[in-house]
């Protein structure tokens, strides 16, 4: 049994908050997270084998209550018998010494952490009472370096600061919606509109295994995505400039990184600065 935080990432790969490691499990399988009234779970890959209890609450997003399951078909009997069960429904509040990796859940954290009645907390040596500490901070208390988890009501996405090409983000399309998440660990940065189609048409590049595409053969795509037809090739450099330009205003840097070039046989090609591990879709095959 372990606590976990507002927005805890489960899978194979290292980056994860908790890592499974079962060459069955997804390098990134299933995000938990503290909805503001209470916690939700969706499946990041392998949507297909992935079952578990709980209400749909939108169109990703399940309802996690107590004694709830969630499982993975296809494991091996002795990942089996670690099956996700929730045992405590109440909202997350911990800390985590960085050195010795204790955790501090609750009542106990309040050793070195001070709650006040409007939910500003601070270090329990800050004489100044400065800012609230926020989930996933990294502070001091008693000459310890902690990391806090606690509830966020709303996970903002502005104001982020964001590595965009970090192995450890996350992007998930909703082609439906036509909106694309970055997610790198609690903190996420969308994009929406048309120049999802553009994100899509390089991240399939990539999950078929030819990450590097033409111009022709990467608007072909695009268009086949749903790409208006009266469009140029053209089209596809703008539609990376303004993919940059949400990027930016919500605080991403490294945003030359996102998308590579290089010269091909008769043309250049792009790449997106992703892997296959690192990208899914909502509700699709792929």
């Amino acid at each position: 049994m372990m606590p976990i935080s507002a927005s805890t990432r489960i899978g194979r790969h290292w980056s994860n908050d908790i890592q499974l490691d079962d060459p069955n499990i997804p390098m990134y399988w299933l995000e938990l997270r503290w909805k503001g009234k209470d916690w939700g779970w969706r499946s990041l890959s392998a949507k297909d084998r992935t079952r578990g209890t709980g209400a749909i609450v939108d169109t990703i997003w399940r309802r996690w209550s107590e004694g709830g399951t969630i499982r993975l078909e296809g494991l091996s009997v002795d990942i089996l018998q670690k099956i996700i069960c929730i045992k405590d429904v109440e909202p997350p509040l911990m800390i985590e010494d960085l050195q010795s990796k204790k955790r501090y859940v609750g009542e106990k954290s309040l050793k070195y952490i001070e709650v006040w009645r409007e939910g500003k907390i601070i270090p329990i040596d800050d004489t100044e009472r400065g800012k609230s500490l926020e989930d996933g901070d990294i502070f001091t208390s008693l000459k310890k370096v902690f990391r806090i988890h606690c509830t966020q009501d709303v996970f903002v996405t502005n104001r982020i600061h964001l590595d965009i090409s970090n192995p450890e983000v996350f992007l998930e399309i909703d082609l439906k919606k036509r909106e694309a998440v970055f997610i790198y660990h609690h903190r996420q940065v969308v994009v929406q509109g048309i120049v999802v189609l553009t994100l899509a048409t390089y991240v399939n590049a990539v999950l078929d295994g030819v990450p590097w595409i033409g111009t022709a053969a990467a608007f072909e795509n695009w268009k086949k995505l749903g790409g208006p037809d009266r469009s140029t090739m053209e089209r596809l450099g703008w539609e990376r400039g303004r993919i940059r330009n949400q990027l930016s205003k919500q605080g991403c840097f490294a945003l030359d990184k996102l998308f590579q070039s290089r010269r091909g046989n008769n043309s250049y090609e792009m790449s997106i600065c992703l892997t296959k591990e690192q990208v899914s879709y909502v509700d699709s095959d792929r």
